[in-house]
């Protein structure tokens, strides 16, 4: 993924490029993004999955709360801390 200044982010996955547009917004509880899709490249995904499947079931609206110190990130999928959520870890190299 790549978030540009401009508003935008382009995410790849297999053959599939998507161009959304991107807000972030600070809560009580961490930062609150939401994207909406400008337009994609009308190519498969890397599970062969068509691009208008992959952008009608694309989630508009995620919490991504910071955690110690920004080592780790939880991503919920949704607007509140609680279900399910993606954990990425900070790799340290060297």
């Amino acid at each position: 993924m790549e978030f540009r200044p401009n508003g935008e982010v382009v995410s790849s996955d297999g053959q599939l490029e998507q161009v959304k547009s991107w807000t972030a917004k600070r809560t009580d509880h961490g930062y609150l993004v939401r994207m909406k899709p400008i337009s994609s490249r009308g190519a498969h995904n890397c599970q062969g999955l068509n691009a208008g499947y992959v952008v009608e079931q694309s989630l508009p609206e995620m919490l991504v709360v910071v955690e110690n110190g920004g080592e780790m990130l939880r991503v919920y999928f949704g607007t509140e801390a609680k279900g399910n959520y993606m954990e990425l870890r900070r790799r340290h190299d060297g």
